[in-house]
C-alpha cells in the first residue's frame, strides 16, 4: 500500500532529553496556516526504554488532549502517528519504521480522541509535552513529532462571517 504524502502543518526536530533532570518537556510548533480543521493527526518519533512510563498530551488554544497514557509497559520507542481513524494495535513494538507506520488511536492509548479539535482554527501554538513517570529508571529523547492534515487542507478562515457561516474568499486578511 502506497501512502499518499502526509499534509504537514508544522514538524519539529527538538532533539529533547528526558531523564532524571528533566523528566517533563515540552515543544511547540507554531501553525501560520489559518484554516478549520476537520482532522488531525499527530505524528511521533521518540527514542524511550519502557513506553509505559510516557504520558503525553497535545494542547492547542486552551484544549488539552492525553494522547498516551503509561501503556505498552517495557516496549521500546514511539515511531508512530496518533489517529483517530488508526486500526493498529498501539501496543505493537514501534522501534522502527517511517513515522506513518503504526497508526493508533489515541482513545485507545490515551484518554481521548484528536477529534476535540475538530472545528478548530489550525493556526496557532500546538504544544506536546512528554513526562516521564520514573525518570530515575530510563532515558530517552524526544527526536521529531509533527502536527498533520491527513485529507489536505480544511475550510479557510474568512473574515467574513454570517450566521456562523464561512464565506470562502481569496483573501483572509
Amino acid at each position: 500500500v502506497i501512502l499518499p504524502p502526509p499534509n504537514y502543518a508544522g514538524q519539529s526536530f527538538p532533539g529533547l532529553t528526558i531523564d532524571a533532570i528533566t523528566p517533563i518537556v515540552s515543544d511547540t510548533i507554531t501553525v501560520a496556516t489559518s484554516e478549520i480543521m476537520t482532522d488531525i493527526n499527530i505524528e511521533l518519533q521518540i527514542t524511550h526504554t519502557w513506553q509505559g512510563d510516557m504520558f503525553i498530551d497535545i494542547e492547542h488554544l486552551g484544549l488539552v488532549q492525553t494522547i498516551w497514557a503509561g501503556v505498552c509497559g517495557g516496549n521500546d520507542n514511539i515511531n508512530a502517528t496518533a489517529d483517530d481513524e488508526g486500526t493498529e494495535t498501539y501496543c505493537t513494538v514501534i522501534g522502527g519504521g517511517p513515522a506513518d507506520a503504526i497508526f493508533y488511536p489515541p482513545s485507545a492509548a490515551g484518554l481521548g480522541p484528536l477529534s476535540i479539535f475538530d472545528g478548530l482554527d489550525l493556526a496557532g501554538d500546538w504544544t506536546l509535552t512528554i513526562e516521564d513517570t520514573f525518570p530515575y529508571s530510563d532515558d530517552g529523547t524526544l527526536n521529531a513529532w509533527a502536527v498533520v492534515l491527513p485529507s489536505g487542507p480544511g475550510t479557510p478562515v474568512c473574515p467574513e462571517q454570517n450566521d456562523e457561516t464561512c464565506f470562502l474568499c481569496a483573501t483572509t486578511e
